[in-house]
């Protein structure tokens, strides 16, 4: 028996039968899916439960839209699993949808708005989330179908035993839980439309150890489910799985929970606020794409956004007077070259573009653009041309652009090698010093070593010359590599990818007083100087969070990385764009380790794809926009950060 109701039409009137899902009872589950896990132990039983046999009632007010009319008169059958409804005369096909009064006349055939907010309703859940859907071509009688996944949640574990005050769902990877669902004729079912919310809310209070379900839509979460628990004294409780879960429509997934408090919410100005719950909406179906990789974007004197990317080996840069809702055409900025070595030519590649441009201030040249460059010998030809560090400089705003010239340069190697220099990242001080950071293996590898470090180069003079490297920070044996640096207050902070014996590639962030200026070089882990921003730290033995980059908005700091969460391999193959933030008012004695809630701007299939090499740049007003490299193509993808009280 499947959870079903009948039609009946006549010519002026409708009369339909259809069975609403009133939850008594449930058969022995069937199937396998595990949802959430935290570590080793798991937060979900290994049972998927249908909703065949399920026992469906109707109740009086119950109304339903067929081809966008209302019903209006009920009439329910002695054992209350048919019912009849008052209809205009309607001719087929007939689209029928429950509940009438959440109907959306969207699209052709119209939609159904699931809850954000939920109520619990013991043995059963929130009968505005109970939506349907059915489709006739000509018959009078329709057999509905439910059209929402329900997750049954169980909690228990406490001493206190304090009845649980509300379950908050987010999906990780940004997609619709929830809000508007637009009906589709091609799978008679409900899809999200882009305009609704990643996160759902069941609210109690319901004693521990009742099942509490809540409805969301029927989809692919790629990657998963963030679930938080909090108990009517504030308690709180965060579980994640990043795993790639789809939910099918008319299925209950059991999961059992173990409640262990990690802590009480607090909320004003006084006390922890470091469970705001922020999150970033992403507007993915509004992406601006374009073909290259490596994608920076930054905001010029001017008001507009200058991007620079790499393409074909060409530094190439595009502007946007419309807060990056529309891009000029791509334009060259550095060009590639080839160089002749005796009977051997090769071409010098341009990689890593980054910019920045310098302060209407600045003493040498204000609002000059310097544009920065990983140059690559082709074919890895180290042998013949070495890995450098280059620039071309701007002086009237992006309009034309200076020759390239080199400002730092690896050593030639006896044979070819793909070692040197990498990702330089330019940054101006207070006083008008312009600083390239950069990931340097040379010194390292005239000894043989595949080591790394960041280095800093300086110009005082604007960026007509500069100065000898000084290392900035280094891990004997390990590696700190792609660089990125954020001034704060009075602090240097530098975002990089960090590896010691045992682990992956994971972010750090590394730190130093702007009057200190990397006087004495920042050792390895453990230091004062370095600490690790999120906080609940990744699985760093088994997957790989590389390619950091951090900004600041009005009210937060905003760090990205690419993870392998979600891969088959831990490395950076089939990683994806993901996003952390906190709130200036959570930086103490200048540290930020509060960077929670993870989001992917770009939902990719990990089994082939990936969005990396990826950065930020603040939009304004607590917006912000993310730039990934998806295969081969640029993709900036707007977001507006919630929960943050103005």
């Amino acid at each position: 028996m499947t959870n079903t109701r009948t039609i009946t039409a006549a010519i002026l009137l409708a009369s339909l039968a259809m069975n609403i899902a009133c939850t008594e009872s449930e058969p022995e589950g069937i199937g396998s899916s595990t949802i959430f896990s935290t570590g080793i132990q798991k937060y979900v039983s290994n049972t998927r439960t249908s909703l065949d046999g399920l026992k469906v009632i109707w109740s009086e007010g119950d109304r339903i839209a067929v081809n966008g009319q209302l019903s209006t008169d009920i009439d329910i059958s002695g054992d209350r699993s048919v019912a009849k409804f008052t209809l205009p005369a309607l001719e087929p096909p007939y689209v029928a949808l429950y509940p009438g009064e959440s109907y959306l006349d969207t699209g052709q055939y119209g939609g159904l708005v699931l809850p954000e907010t939920q109520n619990w309703t013991p043995g059963s859940f929130d009968p505005a989330a109970a939506l349907m859907c059915a489709y006739s071509d000509s018959s009078p009688e329709l057999t509905f179908k439910v059209a929402v996944s329900l997750l049954k949640i169980t909690v228990s574990g406490t001493s206190d035993h304090h009845d649980i005050a509300r379950i908050e769902l987010t999906a990780n990877g940004g997609e619709d839980m929830c809000g508007e669902l637009r009906y589709d004729r091609a799978t008679n079912s409900l899809v999200a439309t882009g305009s609704s919310s990643r996160c759902v809310t069941l609210c109690g209070p319901a004693p521990q150890g009742s099942a509490m379900t809540v409805a969301i839509a029927s989809r692919t979460y790629a990657a998963g489910f963030r679930m938080r628990i909090v108990d009517t004294s504030n308690h709180y409780m965060d579980i994640t799985s990043k795993a790639s879960f789809t939910a099918l429509p008319g299925t209950v997934y059991p999961t059992e929970v173990a409640f262990k408090p990690q802590g009480t919410l607090v909320s004003g100005e006084t006390g922890d606020v470091s469970d705001v719950p922020l999150s970033i909406e992403w507007q993915r179906d509004d992406a601006i794409t374009w073909k290259g990789g490596y994608g920076r974007v930054h905001r010029l004197l001017d008001g507009r956004l200058m991007a620079v990317y790499s393409y074909s080996g060409q530094g190439m840069c595009r502007f946007s007077s419309d807060n990056g809702l529309s891009w000029t055409s791509g334009a060259v900025a550095v060009p590639r070259d080839q160089r002749t070595f005796g009977d051997e030519s090769l071409w010098t590649n341009n990689a890593n573009s980054e910019f920045a441009q310098l302060s209407a201030t600045n003493p040498h040249h204000p609002g000059r653009i310097i544009y920065a460059v990983n140059i690559r010998p082709s074919e890895n030809r180290s042998d013949l041309f070495p890995y450098s560090i280059a620039y071309v400089t701007s002086d009237d705003a992006g309009a034309s652009w200076s020759g390239r010239k080199i400002a730092y340069q690896s050593d030639l190697w006896a044979t070819a090698q793909t070692r040197g220099c990498w990702e330089p990242f330019v940054l101006e001080l207070p006083d008008g010093t312009v600083q390239i950071y950069f990931a340097d293996e040379t010194p390292y590898y005239r000894l043989g070593l595949g080591y790394q470090n960041i280095s800093v180069i300086e110009s005082t003079d604007g960026g007509d010359s500069w100065g000898e490297p000084r290392i900035v920070a280094y891990t004997s044996k390990c590696r700190d590599g792609m660089p990125v640096v954020m001034l704060y207050g009075d602090r240097l902070y530098l975002a990089i990818e960090h590896f010691t014996s045992g682990q992956h590639l994971h972010q750090q962030i590394v730190w130093n007083t702007v009057a200190d200026n990397w006087k004495t070089t920042v050792p390895g882990p453990p230091s004062d100087y370095r600490f690790e921003p999120l906080k609940t730290p990744g699985d760093y033995v088994n997957n790989y969070y590389g390619a950091p980059y951090l900004i600041q908005t009005d009210n937060c700091i905003v760090l990205s990385y690419q993870s392998s969460e979600g891969s088959a391999q831990a490395k950076d193959t089939n990683s994806v764009m993901e996003v952390v933030l906190c709130l200036k008012s959570e930086v103490r004695d200048g540290i930020f380790n509060q960077m929670r809630n993870p989001s992917r701007p770009v939902i990719v299939d990990q089994t082939s794809g990936n969005a990396r090499w990826n950065s930020l740049c603040d939009l304004g007003d607590d917006q912000v926009l993310a730039v990934s490299d998806v295969s081969g193509t640029i993709y900036l993808t707007r977001g507006t950060i919630k929960g943050i009280t103005k």
